[in-house]
Protein backbone atom coordinates (compact mmCIF):
# COMPACT_ATOMS: atom_id res chain seq x y z
CA UNK A 1 0.00 0.00 0.00
CA UNK A 2 2.86 2.32 1.01
CA UNK A 3 4.56 1.91 -2.75
CA UNK A 4 0.88 2.46 -4.20
CA UNK A 5 0.21 5.75 -1.90
CA UNK A 6 4.07 6.86 -3.29
CA UNK A 7 3.34 6.72 -6.76
CA UNK A 8 6.24 3.66 -6.91
CA UNK A 9 2.80 1.78 -9.06
CA UNK A 10 4.89 -0.92 -10.77
CA UNK A 11 7.17 -1.77 -7.83
CA UNK A 12 3.20 -2.54 -5.95
CA UNK A 13 2.33 -4.49 -8.64
CA UNK A 14 5.55 -6.83 -8.98
CA UNK A 15 5.32 -7.11 -5.11
CA UNK A 16 1.73 -7.68 -4.97
CA UNK A 17 2.28 -10.56 -7.17
CA UNK A 18 4.86 -12.17 -5.76
CA UNK A 19 2.62 -12.27 -2.86
CA UNK A 20 0.16 -14.42 -4.80
CA UNK A 21 2.48 -16.66 -6.35
CA UNK A 22 4.21 -17.26 -3.26
CA UNK A 23 2.18 -18.09 -0.88
CA UNK A 24 0.92 -21.18 -0.21
CA UNK A 25 -3.25 -22.12 -0.06
CA UNK A 26 -3.01 -22.58 3.36
CA UNK A 27 -1.43 -19.12 3.81
CA UNK A 28 -3.94 -17.31 1.70
CA UNK A 29 -6.52 -19.52 3.39
CA UNK A 30 -5.53 -17.82 6.79
CA UNK A 31 -5.18 -14.61 5.85
CA UNK A 32 -8.18 -14.39 2.90
CA UNK A 33 -8.92 -10.97 4.14
CA UNK A 34 -5.64 -9.59 2.92
CA UNK A 35 -5.08 -11.44 -0.07
CA UNK A 36 -8.41 -10.24 -1.12
CA UNK A 37 -7.94 -6.56 -0.42
CA UNK A 38 -4.07 -7.13 -2.22
CA UNK A 39 -6.68 -8.43 -5.53
CA UNK A 40 -8.79 -5.47 -5.62
CA UNK A 41 -5.92 -3.56 -5.08
CA UNK A 42 -3.92 -5.08 -8.16
CA UNK A 43 -6.98 -4.87 -10.03
CA UNK A 44 -6.66 -0.53 -9.63
CA UNK A 45 -3.25 -0.81 -10.45
CA UNK A 46 -4.09 -3.09 -14.02
CA UNK A 47 -6.80 -0.45 -14.33
CA UNK A 48 -4.31 2.58 -14.34
CA UNK A 49 -1.98 0.82 -16.79
CA UNK A 50 -5.19 0.59 -19.49
CA UNK A 51 -5.38 -3.44 -18.86
CA UNK A 52 -8.99 -3.23 -18.62
CA UNK A 53 -9.47 -7.07 -19.66
CA UNK A 54 -6.74 -8.30 -17.21
CA UNK A 55 -8.64 -6.27 -14.35
CA UNK A 56 -12.02 -7.49 -15.44
CA UNK A 57 -10.07 -11.29 -15.04
CA UNK A 58 -8.57 -10.17 -11.57
CA UNK A 59 -11.61 -9.19 -10.55
CA UNK A 60 -13.73 -12.27 -11.35
CA UNK A 61 -11.09 -14.11 -9.13
CA UNK A 62 -11.59 -12.83 -6.54
CA UNK A 63 -15.53 -13.14 -6.69
CA UNK A 64 -15.05 -16.56 -7.59
CA UNK A 65 -13.40 -16.80 -4.24
CA UNK A 66 -15.39 -14.61 -2.06
CA UNK A 67 -18.86 -14.07 -3.57
CA UNK A 68 -20.03 -11.37 -1.05
CA UNK A 69 -17.37 -9.00 -1.72
CA UNK A 70 -19.04 -5.22 -1.79
CA UNK A 71 -16.08 -3.45 -2.97
CA UNK A 72 -15.33 -6.30 -6.07
CA UNK A 73 -18.88 -6.32 -7.42
CA UNK A 74 -18.75 -1.99 -7.14
CA UNK A 75 -15.23 -2.06 -9.11
CA UNK A 76 -16.78 -4.82 -11.54
CA UNK A 77 -19.44 -2.81 -12.16
CA UNK A 78 -17.55 0.31 -12.50
CA UNK A 79 -15.42 -1.55 -15.20
CA UNK A 80 -18.29 -2.72 -16.74
CA UNK A 81 -19.88 0.73 -16.62
CA UNK A 82 -16.30 2.05 -18.58
CA UNK A 83 -16.55 -0.50 -20.97
CA UNK A 84 -20.04 0.82 -21.91
CA UNK A 85 -21.31 -2.31 -21.21
CA UNK A 86 -24.55 -0.90 -19.32
CA UNK A 87 -26.27 -4.31 -18.46
CA UNK A 88 -23.49 -5.90 -17.00
CA UNK A 89 -22.89 -2.90 -15.14
CA UNK A 90 -25.94 -2.59 -13.46
CA UNK A 91 -25.98 -6.38 -12.25
CA UNK A 92 -22.53 -5.80 -10.73
CA UNK A 93 -23.48 -2.89 -9.31
CA UNK A 94 -27.06 -4.59 -7.94
CA UNK A 95 -25.19 -7.08 -6.40
CA UNK A 96 -22.46 -4.51 -4.26
CA UNK A 97 -26.20 -2.87 -3.73
CA UNK A 98 -27.35 -6.21 -2.33
CA UNK A 99 -24.33 -7.08 -0.02
CA UNK A 100 -24.80 -3.27 1.48
CA UNK A 101 -28.36 -4.01 2.29
CA UNK A 102 -29.65 -1.34 -0.10
CA UNK A 103 -27.81 1.49 2.17
CA UNK A 104 -25.36 2.70 0.17
CA UNK A 105 -26.56 5.01 -1.84
CA UNK A 106 -23.70 6.10 -4.33
CA UNK A 107 -23.91 2.49 -5.27
CA UNK A 108 -28.00 2.77 -5.47
CA UNK A 109 -27.34 5.30 -7.68
CA UNK A 110 -24.81 3.77 -10.12
CA UNK A 111 -27.65 0.74 -10.14
CA UNK A 112 -30.53 3.12 -11.24
CA UNK A 113 -27.88 4.52 -13.76
CA UNK A 114 -26.87 1.59 -15.85
CA UNK A 115 -30.75 0.61 -15.80
CA UNK A 116 -31.19 3.85 -17.25
CA UNK A 117 -28.33 3.62 -19.75
CA UNK A 118 -29.31 0.04 -20.52
CA UNK A 119 -32.86 1.22 -21.57
CA UNK A 120 -34.61 -0.24 -18.59
CA UNK A 121 -36.36 2.81 -17.10
CA UNK A 122 -39.27 0.87 -14.60
CA UNK A 123 -36.42 -0.66 -12.64
CA UNK A 124 -34.26 2.73 -12.70
CA UNK A 125 -37.16 4.19 -10.94
CA UNK A 126 -37.56 1.78 -8.75
CA UNK A 127 -34.00 1.48 -7.18
CA UNK A 128 -34.10 5.56 -7.36
CA UNK A 129 -37.46 5.46 -4.72
CA UNK A 130 -35.18 3.20 -2.58
CA UNK A 131 -32.33 5.61 -2.30
CA UNK A 132 -34.46 8.47 -1.83
CA UNK A 133 -36.83 6.88 0.84
CA UNK A 134 -33.17 6.18 3.03
CA UNK A 135 -31.30 9.05 2.05
CA UNK A 136 -33.76 11.55 0.59
CA UNK A 137 -31.10 14.31 0.19
CA UNK A 138 -29.25 12.16 -2.24
CA UNK A 139 -27.92 14.76 -4.61
CA UNK A 140 -28.28 14.36 -8.67
CA UNK A 141 -30.29 11.41 -8.45
CA UNK A 142 -33.77 13.16 -8.92
CA UNK A 143 -32.36 14.96 -11.52
CA UNK A 144 -30.13 12.33 -13.76
CA UNK A 145 -32.68 9.28 -12.96
CA UNK A 146 -35.89 10.13 -11.88
CA UNK A 147 -36.65 12.79 -14.53
CA UNK A 148 -35.19 11.13 -17.19
CA UNK A 149 -36.71 8.10 -16.58
CA UNK A 150 -40.12 9.13 -16.51
CA UNK A 151 -39.67 10.96 -19.89
CA UNK A 152 -38.53 6.97 -21.37
CA UNK A 153 -41.90 5.98 -20.03
CA UNK A 154 -43.84 9.07 -21.65
CA UNK A 155 -45.00 8.16 -24.78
Amino acid sequence: MALYLSRQEAAAGNLLRRVFEDSTPRQREQHAEVVVRARLLFSQLLVQRGELATAVEELRGVLARNRHCSAGWSQLGWLHERQGDHAEASEAYQKAWALSLENDPAVGFRVAFNYLKSGDPVRAIDVSKKVLARHATYPCIEEEVLKVGYTMLKP
